[in-house]
């Protein structure tokens, strides 16, 4: 079973890079952007169970300092997934 994450994140200002550094440094992690809008960064995570989301949700991103909000959405189907780029 592979399951796949998104989880937008609050994050306090004046630590932004400090946050998504740390964040960027676990492997569960497959991608990371600071955007605009409701959350400060966006994060998608894959992790072979439902143990190890919730693993990696409260025993590390529970504890990073200076999140502030978190929401995560478990992927239930994949529609459509490309590597597409601008032309």
């Amino acid at each position: 079973m592979t399951v796949r994450s998104g989880i937008g994140i609050d994050v306090q200002p004046d630590i932004l890079d400090k946050v998504a550094d740390a964040i960027a440094e676990r492997d569960e992690v497959i991608y990371l952007g600071v955007s605009t809008g409701r959350y400060d960064l966006v994060v998608w995570v894959l992790v072979r169970t439902l143990d190890e989301l919730r693993e990696f949700l409260e025993t590390f991103l529970a504890k990073v300092q200076g999140i502030r909000k978190t929401e995560t959405m478990v992927i239930l189907d994949i529609k459509k997934r490309t590597l597409g780029r601008v032309t």
